[in-house]
């Protein structure tokens, strides 16, 4: 924990003395408790990112190829006990001995199923798969874990594209997403295992529905 909090304070302290940073920077990384420079790198892969409004499934690898890009940055914004239910890891809050390459390599295998809405089950299947889970566990512990802890993670990791869009056009001279752009919505997407603005809108509107009532009736 110590290790964590030094990092957050260095992170503050030289956002305070980057006085030449644009305030749509400093806002985002501000929010997110990156360094200016991730801003920074986000905002530039924004510039070269495809053209079209693209999908939510689109966009989820969008973002996990930038995040293997710069592996760093998935370090930064998983906390210790995510990384820890990612990988099966014991919950050292210290002990950060996997790779942020190897966190991407695990979620690309583990996100698409949970934003079409499968099973905690299903989850710890792909667990297994990539020997993160064990077979005998009939608690779904890893499955239940990813959505505890790791899903509200991935969730604001995930927004974060979206917000530097957002800050760029408050703050700056930048045009804001278009309403039905799915970066508007995609952290929200990753929070609650959807795909669409609509099956949000869905889940939203019947609260006693699930993630697996919502895909069957899509």
């Amino acid at each position: 924990m110590e290790t964590w909090i030094n990092q957050k304070v260095a992170q503050l302290s030289a956002l305070v003395e980057a006085e030449d940073a644009e305030p749509w920077v400093r806002q985002c990384a501000l929010i997110s408790g990156l360094p200016l420079a991730d801003i920074q790198f986000v905002a530039e892969s924004l510039n070269s990112a495809p053209a079209g409004i693209g999908t939510i499934e689109s966009w989820s690898a969008w973002i996990l190829n930038l995040l293997e890009t710069r592996s760093a940055m998935t370090e930064a914004m998983l906390r210790a006990g995510s990384r820890a239910a990612l990988t099966g890891a014991p919950e050292e809050l210290d002990d950060w001995v996997t790779s942020g390459s190897m966190l991407v390599q695990h979620l690309r295998v583990l996100l698409p199923p949970w934003l079409r809405g499968e099973s905690l089950l299903k989850i710890q299947q792909v667990g297994i798969t990539r020997k993160l889970a064990k077979n005998a566990d009939k608690k779904l512990t890893f499955a239940r874990k990813f959505m505890l802890r790791v899903v509200p993670d991935l969730a604001y990791l995930f927004s974060l594209p979206g917000m530097v869009i957002e800050q760029r056009a408050a703050l700056g001279s930048a045009d804001p997403l278009p309403a039905d752009h799915p970066l508007r919505v995609l952290g929200r997407c990753v929070e609650l295992g959807v795909d669409s603005a609509e099956k949000i809108e869905r889940l939203e509107a019947s609260p006693s529905l699930s993630r697996r009532d919502v895909r069957s009736r899509s």
